[in-house]
């Protein structure tokens, strides 16, 4: 089985990890011009997959589009836990920087992963859940 992993590198000993001994690395750019577009390319944020609807949403709630670390325009960021409890971490820290106590949440792709994992860690802090396109990892609940 071929697991091609795609990004800007900062995950690198997690990607070892799921390989294993049994696995091989065959080639890593590591350069800062390779990280730089790498960071470039991954173009998902809050606004390309919202822009749209931040207006209607707006109208009849407080709206904030969120950008996962190493999205968008948020700045890389190294991790040695799983992205997705990693972003959702991040969400419950703004949520308690903001002063947010309960919030509906809408995720898009990794979005919706990430916000299935704060629902399971913080289901005290949802209101509602509106999930897209999500895949959910991690152990079998």
């Amino acid at each position: 089985m071929i697991d091609i992993a795609c990004g800007t590198g900062l995950n690198f000993a997690l990607i070892e990890a799921v390989i294993g001994p049994c696995g091989r690395i065959v080639g890593v750019d590591l350069t800062d011009a390779m990280l730089a577009r790498a960071h470039d390319r991954i173009g998902a944020s809050g606004w390309s997959n919202f822009q749209r609807n931040i207006g209607p949403f707006s109208e009849h709630h407080r709206t904030l589009l969120v950008d996962q670390p190493g999205y968008g325009k948020s700045d890389s960021v190294v991790m040695t836990e799983p992205r997705n409890h990693v972003n959702a971490q991040s969400v419950f820290d703004l949520m308690n920087a903001l002063g947010i106590e309960k919030a509906s949440l809408l995720g898009n792709s990794m979005g919706a992963a990430v916000t299935l994992d704060f629902a399971v860690d913080h289901p005290d802090r949802i209101d509602k859940l509106v999930l897209m396109g999500g895949g959910a990892f991690g152990p079998t609940m």
